[in-house]
């Protein structure tokens, strides 16, 4: 029995345009590095949780001005936390900052632009600027216990490369939670612990022609047709978390790979409006398939949309095999309330994601 309000299955990568913000000098602890590796940091106090990038190291100041993570490609991300300000709102809160670094003289000399937007299921506020030889893009946020800052600072001609670090990080972060003083990570079903070390399933399916690792507590189920779906079991948070991959036949008339793949995408785009005549596609662009030697280049698209009262979020990739007679779909959805919860889920799992013959 498969999930309600899957439309294909197609994942809203959220991805908001973050945002970052220079550190004052203070007392910090000895730097921790990850040896190329991506890792998870919990903080041992506050107990926060977020991913550091592979090859950056992480330095622990004290709670206010919190951790520093510094990259060899060359770009800065802080965390910044500080009790949560009920009565504050988020712009003012973005306000201090701008208080402490905008302005002549100071690190940031210019704003161009601000924006609500969302952060692990919670309301944020974001603004982008200038600064002197660099860009920053700076992201604040409310949980239950702490308010959050995210800044990013990157050379202004590297900016647009470097910021799939930040938006990753971004999807990481699990905030405080009430109940046990830990990240949200802690809740049964999230995965990303076990993608991160390494706990998970690989499931080799050679009808579909694809291997793919996913977490070890949740689930897998084979459809009658060429698709699995994976989720968090049944009864966890994750269970409306999907990952579907399923492989799509070519027409006869197609060909090449480049056909194959606009046609399907152009198919599900169809099918997707005909269930929601409101739905809309905010994005779409070029998706580059690269493992064990093999680059194919195919389409990416995202989605939102609404079943039955709730909301969707969702993204698509859409990569044909070389010799263009099947198209895979990869795709994952959540309701909007979870979806950037379980994104940095689903991307580990699209990284182990392996075409076979």
């Amino acid at each position: 029995m498969f999930h309600f309000g899957l439309l294909l299955l197609i994942w809203f990568l959220y991805l908001p345009d973050q945002v970052v913000a220079q550190q004052p000098a203070s007392a910090t602890q000895p730097m921790l590095g990850n040896e190329g590796k991506p890792m998870l940091f919990r903080h041992p106090k506050l107990g926060y949780l977020v991913a550091i990038p592979p090859d950056a190291i992480v330095e622990h100041r004290d709670e206010i001005n919190g951790i520093v993570m510094k990259s060899r490609k060359g770009y800065m991300i802080t965390l910044q936390t500080g009790s949560a300000k009920t009565g504050t709102p988020l712009p003012e809160l973005m306000s201090k900052l701008e208080q402490r670094y905008l302005g002549n003289g100071r690190p940031w000399s210019r704003k161009l632009r601000e924006k609500p937007t969302r952060l692990a299921g919670l309301n944020a506020f974001e603004a982008l600027y200038e600064g002197a030889g660099s860009m920053v893009r700076v992201i604040v946020t409310r949980g239950s216990k702490l308010d959050y800052a995210f800044i990013f600072i990157a050379p202004p001609q590297e900016f647009s490369k470097l910021i799939g670090d930040f938006n990753w990080v971004l999807q990481s972060f699990r905030p405080v939670s009430d109940a046990n003083n830990k990240g949200e990570s802690s809740h049964q079903g999230d995965g990303l612990n076990e993608m991160m070390s390494g706990n998970v399933h690989h499931i080799v399916d050679g009808e579909l022609g694809f291997t793919i690792d996913y977490p070890h507590s949740w689930t897998v189920e084979k459809g009658d047709g060429p698709f699995v779906v994976i989720s968090g079991k049944k009864g966890t948070p994750a269970y409306f978390a999907t990952v579907n991959i399923q492989n799509v036949y070519s027409d006869v008339g197609t060909t090449d790979i480049t056909q194959a793949t606009q046609k399907v995408v152009a198919s599900l785009k169809g099918q997707l409006k005909q269930a929601d005549p409101n739905v809309s596609f905010p994005g779409q662009g070029a998706y580059t398939y690269s493992q064990q030697g093999l680059i194919l280049h195919g389409l990416q698209f995202t989605v939102l949309y609404e079943r039955e009262g709730e909301k969707f979020r969702q993204w698509t990739v859409v990569l044909a095999r070389q010799d263009n007679t099947i198209v895979h779909v990869w795709s994952y959805a959540a309701p909007e309330d979870r979806y950037d919860r379980y994104g940095a889920v689903a991307g580990k799992m699209l990284e182990t994601w392996k075409l076979t013959d």
